[in-house]
């Protein structure tokens, strides 16, 4: 924890970094976490896909569905049904620009009606 190894609040607003009932119960003793946050580092859990066969194919569904897209774009000059990502146009404009290439990997959070990929 560097500089703050040895505070027991938040420098900014006083509020204690230790659940208050147990380290109350435990006279200080105790000091478990109020709030916990989990990461789950990406690069394991890619390596893990591309390591098995089937979850590989999977992971190359994108591209080939975009091209699909594109092609019927392309011949048709629109998009008669938007059932996935592949088929919006935030994602298709980006993969248009050449920015998502055939073996780019292609995350997507959606948080809050919001989408970041």
């Amino acid at each position: 924890m560097g500089l703050f190894k040895n505070l027991m609040c938040c420098p900014t607003c006083g509020t204690s970094w230790w659940n208050k009932a147990k380290l109350e119960v435990s006279h200080g003793q105790l000091k478990v976490p109020a709030k916990v946050f989990t990461t789950l580092p990406l690069r394991p859990q890619l390596q893990a896909l591309y390591s098995d066969l089937e979850s590989a194919h999977a992971m190359a569904h994108l591209h080939g569905h975009t091209q699909e897209i594109l092609n019927e774009y392309e011949h048709i000059q629109h998009i008669p049904v938007i059932h996935d990502i592949e088929a919006g146009w935030d994602y298709l404009g980006v993969s248009l620009a050449g920015n998502i290439k055939e073996h780019h990997v292609v995350l997507l959070a959606s948080i809050d009606s919001v989408q970041l990929y």
